[in-house]
């Protein structure tokens, strides 16, 4: 049934980790700015977690995921209930792709190249901003932490 956990997803709802959050400023090719508060998955158990579980995504919300580095991992959609639109980001901050991916979908999705932060948020949100390859992404530290409880928005302390 779409929706609900795997069988043992509840072992993953107290492992669950605190995310930092950061706030994203998008300058698309028109040069209007779109602001975004995000999650911060900047470590191997939030990236596996990501965005798995969650009924939704707050309007101009996501989560941003930080690899520390240059990498060409994949996403998929295992245990995503929600459709979701992803950005792949250069270590300048450029988007260099953009795909739409859904809901369930196990089949892996990859960057055009090698990149350091994805950006997840709803699906067509990339759209409705005017926001594509080749536009700016610049990222300011924020100290607020989440509790993330899959299956519920975030939730902060």
């Amino acid at each position: 049934m779409v929706g609900t956990p795997i069988p043992g997803a509840e072992a993953t709802l107290t492992a669950a980790p605190a995310l930092n959050h950061a706030n994203l400023t998008i300058t698309n090719n028109l040069s209007e700015t779109v602001h975004m508060r995000v999650e911060v998955a900047d470590t191997e158990p939030a990236r596996e977690l990501g965005l798995m579980f969650r009924p939704s995504v707050p309007p101009d919300e996501g989560m941003l995921f930080d690899f520390q580095g240059d990498t060409t991992s994949s996403f998929w959609m295992e245990n995503t209930i929600l459709p979701l639109s992803i950005a792949f980001i250069d270590k300048d901050g450029v988007i260099i792709g953009i795909l739409d991916m859904q809901a369930l979908d196990r089949t892996p999705l990859s960057a055009p190249g090698p990149y350091r932060y994805a950006l997840e948020t709803d699906q067509g949100f990339f759209r409705a901003h005017n926001i594509g390859v080749s536009d700016k992404v610049v990222k300011s530290n924020d100290t607020t932490q989440s509790v993330v409880v899959p299956g519920m928005p975030g939730c902060y302390r």
